[in-house]
């Protein structure tokens, strides 16, 4: 575990990390305190549009271009005999990093919430609520990421948070009127991407790093 940390940090400044595990929950915490949501469903609302930006856009930062044949990281990744496992171990970490930071915003707007308002989820059913969004933005996040590395800029990363965040507000209502059906299909749908996340990068990937991706035949 401590060998997989490592080769996650190499790609992480220590700016993003501070950006992606600080910044951002306190700054969905302050957003909150501005706006005063009426309810729990508001406040993942606040919680994912913020999440789901962030993610996607400094994604660029650190992994974007991933997916390109001869891309930026490559010749620094090349240097070294375990190069492969080097970019499959980071690529694994970001997603438990990922839905880690996801828990951490939604408590701690859970427990903002609650603290203001004096209560916290007022049934079962608000708390599926709660979780179905947690997981579809994830699902979104690594589905969407899974797209921009095959690119290196971020504009295409910004347009494609953009695009996320709306096409949440179509799935927000599906996850009000069907919670319980959402909850057993956005499980499946979490662990399905997280695996084909890796692989598909990773395909891409091995082609690169043997210098294999985009020839042609002749």
């Amino acid at each position: 575990m401590i060998r997989k940390i490592k080769s996650y940090l190499i790609f992480t400044p220590v700016f993003y990390r501070w950006l992606m595990f600080l910044m951002v929950p306190a700054g969905t915490i302050g957003l909150q305190w501005l706006i005063e949501p009426i309810d729990l469903f508001m406040t993942g609302y606040i919680n994912v549009m913020i999440w789901v930006m962030v993610e996607i856009i400094s994604d660029n930062w650190v992994f974007g271009g991933m997916a390109v044949a001869g891309g930026k990281q490559w010749e620094y990744v090349k240097t070294s005999k375990r190069g492969m496992p080097i970019v499959e171990n980071a690529l694994g970490v970001n997603m438990a990093r990922q839905f880690l930071e996801g828990m951490i915003i939604f408590i701690a707007g859970w427990a903002f919430f609650s603290l203001r308002n004096g209560r916290g989820f007022s049934d079962v059913g608000e708390l599926i609520i709660y979780v179905d969004m947690l997981l579809m933005a994830y699902f979104v996040i690594v589905a969407a990421l899974s797209i921009t590395r095959f690119f290196d800029s971020v504009l295409i990363n910004t347009g494609t948070a953009s695009l996320a965040s709306i096409l949440l507000v179509g799935g927000f209502a599906l996850v009000a009127a069907w919670k319980y059906v959402m909850l057993v299909l956005l499980v499946i749908l979490a662990a399905a991407v997280s695996v084909m996340g890796v692989k598909l990068i990773m395909w891409r990937v091995r082609e690169s790093y043997y210098d294999r991706a985009d020839k042609k035949e002749y």
